[in-house]
């Protein structure tokens, strides 16, 4: 199976062999993709396959599909059995795919969250625990400080509850 993304060029390439091994030097060699229920594409992504310079009997071709779904490539030399290959072209790039999710959003503000309470000042005033963004003037999260006995203190800090 082959998996690219959208537009991407990639090879296909097949050893074509009769059927006692022996590998099809010469040959006009072809490669026809569809979908996966056999329908031509439209426009068709059809045509010649070129023979390797390095083996005899592989053929390969850089191909590009521009719609996302799942494909078919038929390898076919005449008097040769025919090879298939399974494409899925994904619809965008893994990258893009988790970070336009959700929880990678979310992980994402978190970070950036720890990274200004991390890097920002913070004050403690009355019974209060402020902190702010790393510029060190935007409040970004703020506490109301209390001791083991519940009170409200800004001295021996047992607890903190945001608000």
């Amino acid at each position: 199976m082959i998996r690219v993304n959208i537009a991407d060029v990639f090879p296909i390439a097949s050893i074509v062999t009769d059927v006692s091994g022996q590998p099809a030097i010469g040959k006009n060699v072809y490669f026809d993709i569809r979908y996966t229920n056999d329908t031509v594409l439209s426009p068709p992504n059809n045509g010649v396959m070129v023979e390797s310079t390095v083996a005899s009997g592989i053929y390969k071709q850089d191909i590009s599909i521009s719609i996302a779904g799942s494909y078919i490539c038929y390898i076919t030399c005449p008097g040769f059995p025919t090879d298939t290959k399974d494409i899925i072209v994904n619809q965008e790039t893994v990258a893009e795919a988790v970070w336009s999710d959700t929880l990678a959003t979310a992980l994402v503000d978190n970070v950036e969250f720890i990274k200004d309470v991390e890097g920002g000042r913070w004050k403690i005033l009355n019974n209060q625990l402020i902190f702010y963004k790393e510029d060190n003037i935007t409040e970004i999260a703020k506490f109301n400080l209390f001791d083991k006995l519940t009170a409200p203190t800004d001295v021996d800090v047992y607890e903190r509850v945001r608000i």
